[in-house]
């Protein structure tokens, strides 16, 4: 047939080497992920916040409780995309390709849900910081 087919398709049980490389980013995405949820919560856990304000500590605590949260996601996306990577060949590609496209989804949707997270932290904190 094509050679564009075998061209497209890594050796590695017949997934496609535009998959694998998703695979790959995720995996970086993640290891980002979790590098950043250790600095906020050393972050938030810090002493660099003005003490006397009004419930500082139950606010700095609701982001610390949605960093776990985050965790959480994170450690099961961790999961599939282990799993994704274990595929064999005598799985179907078909069923390769719909759990690939479904977990692109969640995969995505924990990236942006994340940076506005980060956001939200920076912004809600840059006014509590100690001035001296």
């Amino acid at each position: 047939m094509g050679t564009s087919a075998s061209n497209s398709t890594s050796s590695n049980n017949g997934v496609s080497t535009k998959y694998l490389n998703d695979v790959a980013k995720w995996k970086s995405e993640l290891h980002l992920a979790t590098e950043e949820i250790d600095f906020l919560e050393s972050f938030l856990s810090s002493d660099i916040f003005e003490p006397s304000l009004p419930n500082l500590f139950e606010k700095l605590q609701l982001f610390l409780n949605k960093l776990e949260s985050f965790r959480n996601s994170k450690e099961k996306l961790d999961v599939a995309i282990e799993e994704l990577a274990q595929f064999n060949n005598k799985d179907s590609i078909s069923l390769y390709r719909a759990h690939h496209i479904k977990l692109r989804k969640q995969q995505r949707y924990f990236v942006e849900r994340f940076s506005d997270f980060k956001i939200d932290i920076y912004n809600s904190t840059i006014d509590l910081l100690k001035k001296s």
